[in-house]
């Protein structure tokens, strides 16, 4: 049978019976979970213990690490595609940034994104697995927790445009310091052609770095007035009006406008979108 879903989670089998099952050490190891499995109807499974490999009648593939093959899996499946991706982190706004701008792409675009906050070593794999040859872009984000972890979301995620959310202290335990967590997390974009970010963060970013920076400097210029945007770019001006006094939403909503303003090289239709 041809596989066409991927699970790590035996509570998440439901009725697709085509799942290949990562048998994942964690908390819980995975492989206590196949015996009950291959009677619920699975027959396919990623192990990493040969003596979970019992059954004659389902197919196992035996590999080092588990965790490891599953990145490596989804690496290889995002490999198969050429279209725009937009990988996306930071300390706060990860998910809302996701959500709008894959909102603000509809109906022109057939998007594959992150489900819910799926931003982990685990759930970016899983995200990226819903690619498929129907899409136009794709919008996926990244969350990491300590040193060492962006390089593998970068691998599976290469995104060819980057968008950096605000920095704060949030998920900070795992890190010496900011400067730190900062330097892992933008190692999302080392491949990008371009990474959007608020002005005041480009010094975060090798001077060489191809950026699109919005702020009070930026190449969007953008000033925030008591109920409206004031956007100038390309010797254009626009002024959006605005229901919320939340720095943190019209942050959002700034890296919104600035993707736009980078795509379509213009501040036409900007209006539309927000």
């Amino acid at each position: 049978n041809k596989i066409n879903n991927i699970l790590i989670d035996s509570r998440h089998l439901s009725k697709n019976k085509n799942s290949l099952f990562f048998a994942i050490i964690g908390n819980k190891n995975g492989h206590d979970f196949i015996p009950k499995l291959i009677t619920q109807g699975l027959s396919h499974f990623v192990i990493s213990n040969r003596d979970s490999a019992e059954n004659k009648n389902c197919t196992y593939f035996l590999v080092e690490d588990t965790k490891v093959a599953l990145q490596r899996l989804a690496s290889f499946h995002r490999n198969q595609f050429k279209i725009p991706v937009i990988g996306i982190t930071g300390s706060n706004g990860k998910t809302t940034v996701k959500e709008w701008l894959a909102e603000s792409l509809l109906p022109k675009e057939e998007i594959a994104k992150t489900p819910g906050s799926f931003n982990s070593q685990f759930g970016v794999p899983l995200s990226i697995f819903q690619l498929n040859p129907t899409n136009t872009v794709g919008v996926f984000e990244a969350g990491i927790s300590k040193k060492g972890e962006m390089n593998n979301l970068e691998e599976i995620i290469k995104p060819t445009v980057g968008i950096l959310t605000n920095i704060g202290s949030a998920h900070a335990d795992g890190f010496k310091n900011l400067k730190e967590k900062i330097e892992e997390k933008i190692l999302l974009f080392k491949n990008c052609k371009v990474t959007i970010c608020e002005e005041k963060n480009s010094v975060f970013f090798n001077t060489t770095k191809s950026l699109f920076t919005w702020g009070e400097k930026g190449d969007l210029i953008i000033k925030v007035l008591k109920d409206k945007i004031a956007l100038t770019y390309n010797n254009q001006k626009l002024k959006l009006n605005i229901d919320t006094s939340d720095i943190y939403t019209i942050e959002n909503l700034c890296h919104i406008i600035a993707y736009h303003c980078w795509k379509n090289k213009s501040l036409e239709g900007i209006q539309n979108i927000i």
